[in-house]
């Protein structure tokens, strides 16, 4: 089992400080250059004797943001000026797609084919919108943006009140 006492002890007492850290310096993390940079030399092709199937969790809130030019932030799950289209598609994820398509937000393509990895998302979160839609718009963008990558298949895993059930998830991704 990947998960011992030991680990389970560390991952308790370090969540609650990630999202601090993460809450005082929001910069975000830049999947699309982790993914363009480094995870492609870092993923294992089946052959004829291996059927190698590649795993990737990742904690994170959702947003995928990047820093940028100019001191901002650049970011490609853009809500900004088109929140009210997003969150009145919300309820058929298709609409949502159509309103991230047709304005051009969807996610760069990070040139990786992704075919032999499955992705887990765990704790995505919504911001402080006060609408509470915004869970929904980030799993579309999620599944769009890795979906044509060729993504093997995609879990995302809304944040919960409880660190318990992303570990029970992660250990049911990992099986």
């Amino acid at each position: 089992m990947f998960f011992t006492e030991a680990i389970d002890d560390t991952y308790f007492s370090n969540i609650d400080r990630l999202y601090q850290f993460a809450q005082d310096r929001p910069l975000g993390a830049d999947y699309v250059l982790y993914l363009k940079r480094y995870l492609a030399s870092k993923l294992k092709a089946p052959t004829l004797f291996d059927n190698h199937i590649n795993k990737v969790i990742i904690i994170t809130d959702g947003y995928l943001e990047a820093e940028g030019h100019d001191g901002n932030h650049i970011i490609y799950t853009r809500f900004y000026g088109f929140q009210q289209d997003l969150y009145n598609a919300v309820g058929n994820n298709n609409a949502i797609l159509d309103v991230i398509n047709r304005n051009g937000l969807n996610i760069p393509h990070a040139n990786i084919d992704l075919s032999n990895v499955e992705f887990l998302l765990c704790e995505v979160n919504e911001r402080d919108s006060g609408i509470g839609y915004d869970f929904d718009v980030l799993k579309v963008y999620w599944l769009d943006w890795l979906k044509r990558m060729n993504a093997k298949s995609v879990v995302i895993v809304q944040k919960e009140s409880a660190s318990r059930l992303t570990r029970e998830a992660i250990v049911d991704f990992i099986k």
